[in-house]
């Protein structure tokens, strides 16, 4: 192993020790028995205390008494990968007596693959406690709201003066509004019974305390006395104004309660204990029965939800501060003697639905949500009210009301954010888009370069011929093909990951981008060898066969790689290098990865240059073809100049002059452009040479050679183009002969069928480049060709080296055999002519005998060669 072999497997190593002893949660790796292999720090607290013996070697064991299901629920889960249990609550009691207390645990159990489990525990026991409570809580609750009514409200402001009341007040105390207003709440005192000093000490009191109760005797209109409960709480935003309403007093008559003997409280004040109102319980009053009223009340006024008790017309018989608090910024009078009138602005269904609701006790509606009418200067209230209407029998209802507004806050968030990573994910994989991406990739961009944790990396993944998928075995194939992919990528990086959302820090994140592409973001790498890891880690992983439709695939993909050091401009601009550097990894024969660096970018420029450019050449004529020579090399050393020629495009340019087709084909290749290139080649060399045929007679060249591309063999129809010339022309089939790279006539059936079509049509056809590509000696026999030429590489130097020699040699033995002939390319100087001539090879073409000629100067060439053309 070498030594950055190593050193990746120690990297990944200790990341993963530290994400598992970090891990907020307790994860055990098992295997498929239940063997545990790895265990943090949190998984050991939970689970150690279930041992017997102090060890924890198998999951199973260590949770057979709390979970005895989970060997039988892992040994039946049958697929591959997945969730086998999720959230499961167990009780976890240990063992010994020290330490007997039982902890409530929820259980996940993962299965990673056929090997592996991963189980996931979080101590839950707080929360199991919370929901018991919060249920006991509504139990209680429940018992309230049934036996308390009869209450009224008074509105007071800072100084406890009246500003407010409902009327239950009148009916109580036989008020009139007018004679209320500004009035301190002591005229609901006895004459003497408090001073104003007591009456602000209540204040205080319950300003310290949140609440102030008291048990006396109080005072109604017509200077009638009767005895009541009364408690003082401080309101909610009381400091939003000067004017805002400062507490809330509740009276309660209780004097049929005291005349029937009931245990009374005595009134102490909260703060001091010293009596409110002097008053003396009956002697068979109960002490516990008056701490469990006091406990009610407290309860039922301190409670952080509105609670109104209303009669079959909606009229209000009680209500504690929070309903209050809720009910008084709707009502335009202080008017809270009616919850169907203060509710009918915003809830005018309300009393409708309480009125024809005929069964005798039930929910009447649950949480129905209404928004609040926006107030000036109040930025801070309601803004969304939740009812629930319950019918408690056929006279009374029970009115339940909530701020709901900062749950409907949670909720459009929520939605929001649900929302959001919809936009965010991909349809078919579940991976991150190109949104996610494009977010993830401007976080790197524009973060300060010290906040940067280590080196990022954005890599671009393309298959290599994913289309020959989707045409061979359907699009169905091709989706599961990509889906598969999708979870390979997200299973090789460390740790796994399915993130959707944009994350700052050491972060990676796997993306479907579209179609047949997929992008890798990383950030928080040490070096760029740890990224070159993860590079090949990825590629290995990828082109593994995958098995679909009962067939076995293997996919090659090419990736390019920009380094956080070479990125420059927004995300996009960083996808585009990335990409570019990917079309390198295909040029380069694709399977494997390309760092980008600038260069590529230049080349993409010029490249696009040229393809605008050749796209104008193509309608201004600028192309035009030139002829090098093939001549016959005859037995005795003779030469037959007149063999024949192959046609070669160029670019008249101009402004650059004459281009290299080096520079343009492969731009041609990529943008399109290549068939109509080759279409024009055909066409104007078919009608040079039969002119030719018509000036030089006998003395023309035989043969006419041509290149054909990959584009224009896939194209449909493309045989009955190729007839159309040949009628268009003039020319005889025989006298044509199409060339075709041996890679290219090697690849697939598809290419091997339209062959046989060309030369169904009499045209014969040449393997050029041979011994370049995928085909060899024994496999010549396949192709349905007629010559052999072969490639210049071999024959520059078979003068030279005796292994080309020999396998020049071979390549005409077997093409003779097979009633082929051969041309030997490149023929340069008169020792490599010698040597293929003594090879046996058929024909030679080269700088030695001729440069690519123009149509004018080949004939000049022809007529200078004519009384020697077989010498």
């Amino acid at each position: 192993m070498s030594d950055s072999s190593a050193a990746d497997i120690n990297a990944e190593h200790e990341a993963l020790i530290q994400f598992l002893y970090l891990a907020p949660v307790g994860l055990v790796q098992a295997a498929h028995d239940g063997t545990i292999g790895m265990i943090n720090p949190i998984s050991a607290q939970l689970l150690m205390p279930l041992s017997r013996d102090g060890g924890l070697s198998n999951l199973f064991t260590a949770l057979d008494s709390a979970a005895p299901e989970l060997r039988r629920l892992c040994a039946q889960f049958s697929p591959t990968q997945g969730v086998i249990c999720d959230g499961m609550h167990i009780n976890l009691t240990a063992v010994s007596q020290r330490a007997a207390a039982t902890r409530v645990v929820s259980l996940s159990v993962v299965k990673l693959d056929e090997n592996r489990l991963m189980a996931v525990l979080a101590d839950v026991t707080a929360q199991v406690k919370r929901d018991r409570e919060l249920k006991q809580t509504d139990a209680w609750l429940t018992a309230i709201l049934t036996n308390i009514s009869d209450y009224a409200m008074v509105r007071l402001d800072q100084l406890g003066r009246i500003d407010g009341w409902n009327d239950s007040i009148g009916r109580m105390l036989g008020y009139a509004p007018e004679a209320l207003v500004g009035q301190p709440y002591g005229i609901f005192h006895p004459a003497g019974a408090s001073t104003p000093a007591d009456l602000a000490k209540r204040l205080r009191d319950a300003d310290k305390n949140g609440w102030s109760l008291d048990e006396g005797a109080r005072l109604r209109a017509d200077g009638s006395h009767f005895w009541a409960s009364a408690m003082i709480s401080p309101l909610p935003d009381r400091d939003a104004a000067p004017d805002a309403p400062a507490y809330s007093l509740i009276i309660r008559d209780i004097s049929d309660k005291r005349a029937a003997g009931e245990p009374q409280r005595p009134g102490p004040s909260p703060a001091t204990g010293a009596p409110a109102d002097q008053v003396t319980a009956p002697a068979s009053a109960q002490p516990d029965s008056a701490d469990a009223y006091e406990a009610l009340i407290q309860f039922l006024y301190r409670t952080p939800i509105g609670l109104v008790q209303i009669s079959a017309d909606g009229t209000i018989e009680m209500l504690n501060p929070k309903s209050s608090s809720l009910l008084m910024p709707l009502t335009t009078d202080g008017n809270l003697g009616n919850l169907f009138a203060v509710l009918a602005g915003i809830a005018p269904e309300l009393s409708a639905m309480a009125s024809t609701f005929a069964a005798p006790t039930g929910v009447v509606c649950e949480t129905l949500r209404v928004r609040l009418p926006p107030r000036a200067g109040a930025a801070t209230e309601p803004q969304v009210l939740s009812i629930s209407l319950l019918k408690l029998d056929a006279q009374r209802f029970m009115a339940v009301l909530e701020d709901a507004t900062a749950e409907v806050h949670r909720e459009q968030a929520t939605l929001t954010r649900r929302l959001d990573n919809a936009a965010r994910t991909d349809g078919l994989t579940k991976m991150p888009n190109r949104r996610a991406v494009q977010e993830q990739i401007r976080l790197i961009m524009t973060r300060p370069e010290a906040a940067a944790q280590g080196e990022s990396a954005v890599m671009f993944i393309n298959f290599d011929r994913f289309k020959q998928i989707n045409d061979t075995l359907g699009n169905a194939a091709g989706d599961k093909v990509l889906t598969t992919m999708a979870e390979r990528m997200r299973a090789a990086l460390r740790p796994p990951t399915d993130r959707i959302a944009v994350a700052a820090g050491p972060s990676q994140m796997a993306a479907r981008i579209g179609g047949d592409e997929f992008v890798v973001v990383l950030d928080g790498m040490r070096c760029t060898a740890d990224i070159e890891s993860v590079a090949r880690r990825l590629l290995e992983t990828i082109s593994k066969p995958y098995r679909i439709v009962g067939q076995e695939i293997i996919c090659n993909v090419s990736m390019g790689v920009v380094l956080g050091a070479q990125a420059s401009g927004d995300a996009d601009a960083v996808l585009r290098d990335a990409s570019i550097a990917m079309a390198e990894a295909k040029r380069a024969g694709g399977g494997r990865y390309v760092l980008f660096d600038t260069e590529m970018r230049e080349r993409v420029v010029r490249r696009g240059d040229i393809e605008g450019d050749l796209r104008r050449a193509l309608q201004e004529q600028q192309l035009f073809v030139l002829y090098q020579p093939v001549v016959g090399l005859l037995d005795g050393g003779g030469t037959d100049y007149a063999t024949g020629v192959e046609a070669l495009v160029r670019w008249q340019h101009p402004t650059r002059g004459i281009v290299s087709p080096v520079e343009f084909i492969q731009v041609a290749e990529e943008c399109g452009l290549i068939g109509a290139v080759g279409d024009f080649v055909l066409r104007q060399s078919c009608e040079d040479f039969v002119r030719w045929q018509a000036e030089l007679g006998e003395g023309a060249p035989r043969l006419l050679a041509v290149n054909l591309s990959r584009a224009q063999l896939a194209q449909p129809g493309w045989t009955e183009v190729v007839s159309g010339i040949l009628a268009a022309t003039g020319m005889q089939a025989p006298r044509l002969q199409l060339e075709v790279t041996e890679s290219l006539a090697a690849q697939d059936q598809q290419v091997q069928e339209r062959l046989h079509q060309l030369k169904a049509l009499g045209i014969k056809l040449a393997l050029d480049d041979f011994g370049t590509g995928y085909s060899s000696l024994a496999s010549l026999h396949l192709l349905p060709v007629d010559t052999v030429k072969i490639d210049r590489s071999f024959v520059s130097q078979g003068d030279t080296s005796h292994h080309h020699r020999v396998l020049i040699e071979a390549t005409v033995m077997v093409a003779r055999s097979l009633g082929m002939d051969t041309v030997a390319e490149g023929i340069e100087t008169p020792e490599q002519a010698a040597v293929v001539r003594e090879l046996k090879c058929d024909k030679g073409q080269g700088y030695l005998f001729s440069r690519p000629l123009s149509s004018g100067a080949l004939l000049d060439w022809l007529g200078a060669r004519a009384p020697q053309q077989t010498t």
